[in-house]
């Protein structure tokens, strides 16, 4: 739990990063899930390899494929192009990441309530250093640097109103800034919404430049936990340094408030209600692959975020 030093510099500057939070335990059970992973993917693309660390298998992988196939590793569908044959990994090992009793009882502390949601978005990203980084891959934000933006932009304009959540950011290792830890503008959760503008891969990022001086850049250790405010304007950074990057970020609000994302499933993870929360992987996964389906019949506009402009078209 959060003392009250903790609490108010969370709300002070929209960000809070809450030290051996998880066991090395639990993360190296995710890391091996992952190893297992890219096998599955090494025998799709027909790849022979002879190395036996996860980075240089990657790397390979990077090399003969010519893409860091992010989808494959990742945690939610996409928004676009989803087909019988589109991969999404959902192990066991990441579910019981993202309903950790230690998260889950700071997110109520933060949020201030007792039944807690999760949120349809969540992501695993897995970044290469920059020098490994596939040309294909440059823009993505799953695998490469991440533009400055708050997360409730990704939300219908409905949810952006009415939701605030929390975003949970779990790194495997120790990340420092050349590895491309997050970056903060402290307090900037205190002035609502700004503009944001679409970006490729179907993303978006804010619309006006950040001034440089009064961000933060926030490194952590493996083991802890850097909550954010759903407000809070943040990028990531690229990584320059040797190894890859990988993490998990999850988003928890309160269950009476709209996701923003109904074509995506939402789960009840805490209530004081009686109210069924989730408690099983297989029942994760069998909704995830419900809605797949369903966004299979009934695809989404393949400009999502249509609320935002254009990234190209200025406005004054």
């Amino acid at each position: 739990m959060l003392n009250n030093l903790e609490l108010q510099s969370y709300f002070d500057n929209g960000f809070l990063v809450v030290e051996d939070l998880i066991s090395s335990d639990v993360l190296d059970r995710i890391h091996r899930s992952y190893n297992v992973r890219l096998g599955q993917l090494e025998k799709l693309l027909l790849l022979e390899t002879e190395h036996k660390s996860f980075k240089s298998r990657m790397f390979k992988m990077y090399e003969q494929s010519g893409t860091t196939n992010s989808q494959f590793f990742n945690i939610a569908l996409p928004l676009n192009g989803i087909n019988e044959k589109t991969p999404c990994f959902l192990s066991d090992s990441v579910f019981f990441l993202l309903i950790h009793p230690k998260i889950l009882s700071i997110v109520q502390q933060l949020l201030g309530g007792s039944e807690i949601l999760l949120n349809p978005i969540q992501s695993a990203r897995i970044k290469p250093p920059i020098v490994n980084l596939p040309q294909a891959d440059i823009n993505n934000p799953y695998a490469a640097q991440v533009d400055w933006h708050q997360d409730s932009a990704e939300l219908m304009p409905i949810a952006q109103i009415y939701t605030r959540f929390v975003t949970a950011w779990v790194a495997l290792h120790d990340v420092e800034i050349d590895d491309g830890c997050l970056m903060f503008l402290p307090g900037s959760h205190r002035r609502g919404i700004n503009l944001h503008c679409r970006t490729p891969w179907n993303g978006i990022r804010l619309k006006r430049p950040v001034h440089e001086n009064y961000v933060q850049p926030v490194p952590v250790k493996k083991g802890s936990v850097l909550f954010y405010d759903c407000l809070t304007l943040h990028c990531g950074l690229a990584n320059k340094g040797n190894n890859i990057r990988q993490s998990f970020d999850f988003r928890y609000q309160l269950a009476n408030q709209p996701t923003g994302r109904d074509i995506f499933p939402s789960f009840l993870l805490r209530s004081e209600k009686g109210e069924k929360v989730l408690r099983s992987p297989d029942k994760w996964r069998d909704i995830w692959r419900y809605y797949k389906q369903k966004l299979i019949q009934t695809p989404l506009h393949k400009n999502f975020y249509m609320w935002w402009p254009e990234m190209h078209k200025d406005i004054e």
